[in-house]
């Protein structure tokens, strides 16, 4: 499936799209359903400074692209009514002095210091229209007097920047897989010219992105007159940089530590012949699960449940959006978690070391895997816990068996230790003194931690 087609993760993704925003490029996407590929390319084109227009083709007619024709008055010329969300590179100006004329408009009268911005902003606007009218008249000056060739020469100069164009915007088109093929057409136009109907669109890039064709999800073969104007990409999922996003983001510690003991269930697609799956797990419904969940924690009208309720009420959250398998995969998991939650938050705030006398193999190895979690949690920039939490955990971690030690290190930090290094973390001596004794034990083992 998707022959010869390039596979990139998620961080090759980005980088990718913000080489094809520099270089005025189209990319086409495709990947699994709920995979990040919209979130990535909205933070690529913010960290390329261009604004986002989001697109689904799936819902689009050819009217509602190209826009609708207009006869003149005297039925001689057919123009076009073109949407009002497409960035036309004419119009921008216009779009600006309208916002800032309605800005304006809601200003107390004592706020001199806005409005003075505001008639500046407006008078620059004047003199970009100006800008424009001058650089059309050129055309009018074949037979122009030597003096009024000089005086507009000079003026020219005067407002030669601008006229430069406005702040870009990277086209999103998602669904390009499911896109009506009257659409077609226009959608050539723009990726090739970056114009409809002629008229110049203020675009530096183009992403194109949709599902993968085995996923059930009513997919057309993309033209081949498409795909040939943009570089094509397959995105499959990296857990480890999921997972990174998701301690970054905040997302539900107990969602992202179930999932780094079972990274299998970040994604799984329906299985063949069956088209009815309709809740399956995803980096987008574990998202939308670890919400609904945060947002229980905090509602006081769900708190007088008992803690079996509350329990099954979550659980049923949950399932409606990664479906039963994988919340029941959840629920199991979480029961054992929660009798420990509160020993690793002694040992994480104050050092105190559980009492493992009577636990079993696997128990410990659940703690451990948690309090590692709670560590690499705390990379973050000029984060002040991140030595003492640090310390704490890992001088009970050391007292461990290697084979814990071993597997809750994998588990926790995914062998991110690229992070390990960023962060310092060699430094602290408790930890370092793991990573030594890990690597006498197994000397074969991939960490590069010095």
């Amino acid at each position: 499936m998707l022959t010869g087609v390039k596979e990139i993760n998620q961080k090759e993704f980005k980088t990718i799209t913000r080489f094809a925003i520099r270089a005025s490029q189209n990319i086409l996407v495709l990947g699994p359903s709920g995979g990040g590929k919209t979130l990535i390319t909205k933070e690529a084109a913010a960290e390329e400074n261009c604004r986002t227009i989001y697109i689904n083709l799936a819902v689009l007619e050819r009217t509602d692209f190209q826009g609708f024709p207009v006869i003149s008055d005297d039925r001689s010329l057919v123009s076009y009514a073109t949407p009002d969300f497409l960035p036309f590179a004419d119009t921008s100006t216009r779009d600006e002095r309208k916002s800032l004329t309605a800005l304006r408009a809601t200003l107390p009268a004592s706020d001199k210091s806005m409005s003075g911005w505001i008639d500046s902003r407006l008078d620059e606007l004047n003199k970009k229209d100006q800008a424009k009218a001058l650089h059309g008249a050129s055309q009018y000056l074949l037979q122009a007097p030597k003096t009024v060739l000089d005086n507009f020469s000079k003026m020219a100069a005067d407002v030669k920047d601008l006229i430069k164009e406005d702040m870009p915007t990277v086209f999103l088109i998602d669904e390009v897989d499911k896109a009506a093929t009257e659409t077609t057409a226009t959608l050539l136009e723009l990726l090739q010219f970056r114009s409809i109907n002629g008229r110049k669109l203020n675009i530096r890039s183009a992403i194109l992105t949709g599902n993968l064709p085995d996923e059930h999800a009513h997919t057309n073969q993309i033209s081949h007159a498409i795909s040939k104007r943009c570089q094509s990409y397959r995105l499959s999922l990296d857990f480890n940089i999921w997972r990174e996003w998701a301690y970054k983001n905040g997302l539900n510690d107990h969602i992202i530590q179930f999932l780094s003991n079972k990274p299998e269930l970040l994604y799984q697609k329906a299985t063949d012949g069956d088209n009815t799956a309709y809740a399956l797990p995803s980096p987008r419904t574990w998202t939308d699960g670890a919400k609904a969940l945060d947002l229980f924690e905090r509602d006081p009208v769900f708190q007088s449940m008992s803690e079996e309720k509350a329990l099954e009420f979550k659980m049923a959250i949950l399932a409606g959006s990664v479906g039963e398998s994988a919340a029941a995969n959840f629920r199991s998991w979480f029961q054992t978690y929660r009798r420990f939650d509160p020993l690793i938050q002694d040992l994480v705030i104050s050092g105190k070391h559980p009492d493992i006398s009577s636990a079993s193999a696997q128990d410990i190895l659940v703690m451990a895997i948690s309090a590692c979690s709670r560590v690499y949690a705390e990379l973050k920039p000029n984060n002040k816990r991140l030595f003492p939490v640090t310390r704490n955990v890992y001088s009970w971690i050391g007292t461990l068996t290697p084979e814990a030690q071993m597997g809750a290190v994998r588990i926790s930090f995914g062998q991110d230790w690229n992070n390990c290094q960023k962060f310092g973390l060699p430094k602290c001596e408790e930890f370092a003194k793991v990573f030594r004794e890990l690597n006498d034990k197994f000397k074969a083992w991939d960490c590069r931690i010095s």
